[in-house]
């Protein structure tokens, strides 16, 4: 196992471990979230504090005389303050309070939250959640009286309320460090009769707490496991860049060494193509053009076609021609004719068309022109070259579902760089005027010669001739 390997392993690894560690983390901070705590008269939490106490350590704050039931009584009155202060490091998401009632008194109001309140009525228990500073006389259906501009709601030992905290006045969530921001002060008024002993209502607070994902020590190690893995990520992800550079670096050191060895080897392979050996085969590729009056200028119009079909073809990568094949090709082209200096001039120009005796005798051709090649290239130390130009000489008449001729070949049996010349010789043929008719349009020239893609050319040269449309046509309209 190479370093790298062992590199992402780890990496991989102590990714595993870490996000398994914080999805732990997060499940025991939801049941941490999910618990409900208690604070009430008996238990005290120093963390948590709530108190519930007369106002300014005042057991009665001022006196009132009301009506009840047509009878005027007296009354105490006691404004009772609930202080919850949060001392911890966790915010208080949700808490209510209970008040339990020990004695018989009467609830006038408390503020900023709502208010249910339990009033039994022998053995049945009213319960009505109210607003008590903003009540609404029709819509209370709990046992009550008013005198004047208060409302007074009986209750009696046994009875209780609970008190919902109102988020728009903030008073929830009460966020830790026990700070101002920390403590919440709620009130509750209550009545009773001057001529009764009235016992302090006992208190019962809920809450729940709310942890985020990234508090406590679990969530530091989280942080801190993370941001070691981004450290040990950069650093690994620094390394294999700075390799792929390098890499690169070499491979363009490579391949500019290579590119100058290539641009030597295609130097060397024109030098041996264009010496006396490519003089004789233009002079032998003239003097055909001489004797067949059909075919003006086929010899040079079929060369450039060739050079521009091949350079589509690297282009679109069909083939992988290198500098050297591309150059090899194209100077075979002008030898694919060379065996017409054996047909008697009364076929070569024979301006109607030739009997099957004429036209057997024309497609021995082929075949002299591979026999030709090979004598006229005699000597050349290429011997790609020499194959190629044999190629496009011997087997550019074959067709692709092998009724073409000398061989029969098929397919992939046609050497690739005949089946280009093919292309280029029957497209020749088609837009060229020769005494015998008329050159053909361009567009009735690409239909018929993409008709015959898959049966006499091969078909993956489709795009390409379809992409050297425009350039054939302009090529053409210039040197037709």
């Amino acid at each position: 196992m190479n370093k790298k390997t062992i590199y992402r392993v780890f990496m991989l690894i102590l990714a595993i471990v870490i996000i398994l560690n914080f999805g732990i983390h997060v499940y025991r901070t939801n049941e941490f979230n999910r618990q409900v705590h208690t604070i009430d008269s008996y238990n005290e939490d120093d963390t948590y504090n709530y108190s519930f106490i007369p106002q300014n350590g005042k057991d009665i704050s001022w006196t009132r005389t009301a009506t009840i039931n047509d009878e005027v009584i007296d009354l105490y009155a006691c404004s009772y303050e609930g202080a919850f202060v949060n001392k911890s490091t966790v915010e208080v998401a949700e808490w209510t309070m209970r008040v339990d009632i020990n004695s018989d008194c009467f609830l006038n109001s408390a503020w900023c939250g709502r208010v249910e309140i339990h009033q039994r009525d022998g053995d049945k228990e009213n319960v009505q959640t109210l607003d008590l500073r903003n009540i609404k006389e029709d819509e209370v259906r709990l046992k009550h009286y008013v005198d004047g501009d208060i409302h007074l709601f009986p209750l009696s030992k046994g009875d209780y309320l609970i008190y919902y905290p109102d988020l728009g006045a903030k008073e929830y969530p009460i966020v830790a460090n026990g700070n101002t921001d920390g403590r919440i002060l709620i009130g509750v008024i209550f009545y009773w009769n001057q001529t009764k002993e009235f016992n302090k209502p006992s208190y019962h607070v809920e809450y729940r707490k709310e942890k985020g994902y990234f508090q406590g020590t679990e969530a530091t190690i989280f942080i801190v496991m993370s941001f070691l893995w981004i450290l040990l990520f950069v650093a690994g992800l620094s390394a294999t860049i700075t390799a792929r550079i390098m890499r690169q670096q070499e491979i363009m050191a490579l391949t500019q060494k290579n590119n100058e060895y290539l641009n030597e080897e295609v130097k060397k392979r024109i030098s041996q193509i264009t010496d006396m050996q490519h003089k004789v085969v233009l002079g032998m590729a003239d003097m055909i053009e001489n004797r067949d009056s059909n075919t003006g200028g086929h010899v040079k119009r079929t060369s450039d076609v060739v050079k521009i079909l091949v350079d589509e073809i690297r282009k679109q990568g069909i083939a992988d021609i290198d500098d050297v094949q591309a150059i090899d090709i194209e100077r075979a082209a002008p030898m694919h004719d060379l065996g017409k200096l054996s047909i008697d001039n009364s076929i070569l120009s024979k301006p109607a068309r030739l009997t099957d005796e004429e036209f057997e005798i024309m497609k021995t051709h082929s075949t002299k022109s591979g026999e030709f090649v090979h004598i006229v290239l005699d000597g050349i130390e290429e011997e790609h070259f020499v194959n190629t130009a044999y190629n496009v000489a011997r087997f550019h008449h074959e067709r692709w579902d092998g009724r073409g001729y000398p061989d029969g070949l098929s397919g992939d049996d046609i050497p690739f760089e005949a089946r280009v010349m093919a292309i280029a010789d029957v497209y020749d043929a088609l837009v060229s005027k020769r005494c015998y008719k008329e050159a053909m349009s361009f567009e009735k020239a690409y239909d018929i010669m993409s008709e015959n893609m898959g049966s006499q050319f091969d078909p993956k040269l489709q795009p390409v001739f379809n992409a050297c449309r425009d350039k054939l046509e302009m090529y053409y309209s210039q040197n037709n």
